[in-house]
């Protein structure tokens, strides 16, 4: 019986990830891919570059360098035997972590409810919600970071309510180490354990006059990636403040052109529009769990905590709103083993029928339509031009390089990245574009120049030299033949 009871589970996974993978091609059919935000090309830079010339942090000081640990080790196995490897594996590792996601979650219900045939079931929601599929589709960190939120909430619950204290405190310690290594999100739940087991030693010192090394643990782990970083950015850059200075220059263009009803607003308004229903209905089920004492609730606390945090900051205004889906995927997951456990065990099994059918014919509407509407952050000529580009990757030496000249990211990032070569590319500015056409043809420094400057496309031109060209860009093949 147990057996049947597993494959039964093991089905009910299986399907769920076949229907992420089914949402993932019909998306890739309608010629959306790989994500909206730059982000997810300067990721998959970083990464490709670590696989390259491994290193701590990334040259810019900013980027939190676990996800280019991970996925640099999978590029340097990989790319030997796959070498276009740059698109796909992020988002397979992305996925890995979206399982992981499924696992916890199905743990934490099965835990609440003792009803596995419910657990496995409730995860097909979680296969359809868009704002999620947006994540993992792409070469984005926020896939990580719903995994160690999920598993910190999981064992700080298991902490509270079990007698296996030092299993879930180490538990919780490696976690808060990953999360505050993967994004700066995950330095909010790292602040919440240092809180949390800071009144833990506390007490423990009071009570028992004592405290154990392994008590301490938390402290030390969630403190180290933070206070490391900091130590960096003042060796590097002189002070310990660089990544928020940082943060605040890219960031210009949006700081203080939001005033303050607006900041108080938008998180709300995200979790209502994008999140959704799932955010609405989750966000009662808190608030009626925390009402009957319930202390099942203890598992979204982490979570809770992390969304006040990026609420606040916003609010005061010291950081740029966290306006983007993508920042609050997680508030769905953490919140959603409340909504099953209210429906099971708080509401009339005929009112619960009656309001999960209300609410799942909203859920599936509202996601159906956002991912409709899904687009990416590039026109395609930008990817036609990387299609164009990479027949010729695999011929190009480090004295040989293609050529891109621009003046965006277009040209520095998401061609790079979608040719599936990037250190086969030399990128210039206009400004960094010392020589002439002339001297780069007849020195035979590269073989394939890509360029929107009319000025430089002029002079390549008067050279005729064959050419290709797609919208603003020209593809000029410096010393091939008959192309054009």
């Amino acid at each position: 019986m147990k057996n049947f009871q597993r494959k039964k589970v093991v089905i009910c996974f299986v399907i769920a990830i076949l229907l992420r993978a089914f949402f993932y091609i019909f998306l890739y059919s309608r010629g959306y891919f790989y994500g909206k935000p730059w982000d997810t090309f300067s990721r998959t830079l970083l990464s490709y570059y670590w696989s390259i010339h491994p290193y701590f942090a990334p040259s810019d000081g900013y980027w939190l360098p676990l996800q280019f640990w991970i996925n640099g080790i999978v590029f340097l196995l990989v790319k030997p035997w796959y070498p276009y490897s740059n698109l796909a594996l992020p988002v397979l590792i992305n996925n890995l972590y979206f399982i992981g996601s499924l696992l916890i979650t199905y743990k934490i219900i099965k835990c609440f409810t003792k009803d596995p045939k419910l657990s496995s079931l409730s995860l097909w929601i979680l296969s359809i919600f868009s704002a999620d599929i947006f994540i993992t589709f792409s070469g984005l960190c926020e896939p990580m970071l719903v995994f160690f939120l999920l598993a910190s909430g999981y064992y700080f619950y298991k902490l509270i309510v079990t007698k296996q204290k030092k299993y879930y405190i180490i538990a919780i310690s490696l976690t808060s180490l990953l999360a505050s290594a993967t994004h700066y999100i995950g330095w909010f739940i790292a602040l919440f354990f240092i809180l949390f087991f800071s009144g833990w030693v506390i007490n423990k010192y009071i009570l028992y006059k004592k405290v154990e090394l392994i008590d301490l643990m938390p402290l030390f782990m969630s403190f180290v990636i933070p206070l490391i970083w900091l130590i960096n950015a003042y060796v590097k850059f002189g002070s310990p403040l660089y990544p928020l200075q940082f943060a605040q220059h890219m960031q210009q263009p949006y700081l203080g052109q939001v005033d303050y009803w607006s900041r108080l607003l938008i998180i709300p308004k995200v979790l209502f529009l994008d999140i959704g229903i799932i955010a609405i209905s989750g966000s009662i089920a808190l608030y009626y769990l925390l009402l009957k004492k319930d202390s099942r609730v203890l598992v979204s606390i982490p979570g809770v905590f992390v969304l006040f945090i990026l609420w606040t900051t916003t609010i005061l205004g010291t950081s740029n709103p966290y306006q983007e889906p993508r920042y609050l995927v997680f508030y769905g997951w953490v919140i959603y083993p409340l909504v099953v456990l209210l429906a099971k065990e708080y509401v009339d099994r005929q009112v619960a029928i009656i309001g999960i059918s209300v609410l799942l014919t909203i859920y599936i509407s509202q996601n159906f339509s956002q991912l409709l509407s899904f687009e990416n952050s590039f026109d395609k000529n930008l990817e036609m031009v990387a299609h164009e580009i990479r027949p010729l990757c695999p011929r190009q030496s480090n004295d040989s390089p293609l050529i891109i000249i621009g003046n965006s990211f277009a040209e520095s990032g998401v061609i790079p990245v979608l040719s599936g070569c990037p250190d086969k590319i030399l990128f210039l500015t206009k400004s960094q574009f010392e020589l002439s056409v002339s001297d780069i043809i007849s020195e035979r420094k590269c073989t394939l120049i890509v360029t929107k400057s009319k000025s430089i496309a002029e002079e390549v031109l008067s050279k005729k030299i064959n050419y290709k060209n797609i919208d603003r860009y020209f593809i000029f093949y410096c010393n091939t033949l008959n192309i054009h």
